[in-house]
């Protein structure tokens, strides 16, 4: 027994001193394998990520332009996140309209880019007379076109100071009414009751 117990010590130290050195260094290089492996997978992960994002941009994009192109507020205009009621109820409460929003144009002459757009788009687009929905105003850049074509224009916007900018612009024109909104309905327009809609990126 005594030897017995004997030969159990020596193979303890024999493991203390030889085994378990060997067996930590394979558990630390099975580990090291084990961390190169998932660190290649995250970096291949991330990559996979930001392709994966950078194609999704680019297709909301497209479908963007494709819905205004064609004068709609579609899925694509409805989720976008930076076309959100709260988000542009944040911006352009806080905007300075100083210039009613001809602060923008696409760099070339402010007057001509303006005039173009005018002839191109609004007057090819928004017939005389009827009645005419303008979703997101703005400045009124664009409402004073289509106040003056429309027999009624009804002004919605997400933002009290825009339908503000825009009472004082139009305060001698009986033919405009202002709806604030949610975002996600137009409280006060019957359905059926608006012939035309006009919403002008730029007007922002």
């Amino acid at each position: 027994m005594a030897a017995g117990r004997g030969d159990r010590a020596a193979d303890r130290r024999q493991d203390d001193d030889g085994f378990r050195p060997r067996t930590h260094a394979a558990r630390l290089r099975r580990l090291g394998l084990e961390y190169e492996t998932l660190a290649s997978a995250r970096s291949l992960t991330r990559r996979l990520s930001r392709l994966l994002v950078a194609g999704s941009e680019a297709i909301e994009a497209r479908l963007l332009s494709i819905e205004g192109a064609r004068g709609i507020l579609g899925p694509a205009h409805r989720t976008y996140a930076g076309h959100s009621a709260v988000e542009n109820r944040s911006v352009w409460t806080g905007w300075d309209w100083s210039a009613r929003g001809n602060e923008w144009n696409d760099g070339t002459d402010p007057a001509a880019w303006k005039e173009s757009l005018v002839r191109d788009v609004l007057l090819e687009t928004i017939p005389a007379g009827g009645v005419v929905l303008e979703v997101g105003p703005g400045g009124g850049r664009w409402s004073e076109i289509l106040q003056a074509r429309a027999d009624r224009l009804v002004l919605v916007d997400v933002t009290e100071r825009a339908l503000d900018l825009c009472r004082s612009r139009f305060a001698a024109a009986p033919n405009v009414e202002y709806i604030l909104t949610e975002g996600g309905a137009l409280p006060g327009v019957p359905g059926g009751s608006v012939e035309n809609t006009a919403s002008v990126p730029e007007s922002r």
